[in-house]
């Protein structure tokens, strides 16, 4: 089944698209749950709130980092998008271009031909003009020939005065 450019060109997007997206769910199953305390109870020298926030700190800011990531790869990924988008605008403007010069260069090559038949149908005209004019320039030749061979004879014998 062939594809018309319209179908390839979808299917060239939510290709890109989903090459694009397919690091969402590695990251979305990143492991960012705490991981579980090994002491039962805090002891008695170390103080309880320390612990908790340290804990607590981390996991916003790997979940901020994760969340940027992210989105840099989406921008990334729209910024390739955009750039593919407009890279085939200008294959279509190019082929539109290509087909309009095609076009034209095909009128001109019938231009080219009329001109052509015509001139050959002038040139065959004036071969036979030029035959008929041969011919009478033969049979002119011929009659040429014969007044000066009458001058000639008349000069021998010239007519009485």
């Amino acid at each position: 089944m062939a594809l018309w450019p319209g179908n390839r060109l979808g299917l060239l997007l939510a290709s890109i698209v989903l090459v694009g997206l397919s690091p969402l769910p590695l990251l979305a199953q990143s492991d960012t749950a705490t991981p579980a305390p090994t002491e039962a109870a805090p002891s008695a020298d170390t103080p309880a709130t320390a612990e908790p926030a340290a804990d607590t700190q981390p996991e916003p800011q790997a979940t901020q980092s994760d969340l940027e990531a992210v989105e840099a790869s989406i921008s990334l990924s729209q910024q390739r998008i955009d750039e593919l988008k407009a890279e085939i605008a200008a294959m279509e403007g190019d082929r539109t271009k290509q087909n309009a010069a095609l076009i034209a260069a095909a009128q001109r090559v019938k231009l080219a031909e009329i001109e052509v038949a015509d001139v050959e149908s002038r040139l065959s005209d004036l071969i036979i003009a030029e035959l008929e004019v041969r011919g009478r320039l033969d049979g002119s030749n011929a009659e040429i020939a014969n007044v000066l061979a009458a001058l000639e004879r008349i000069s021998l014998n010239p007519p009485p005065h």
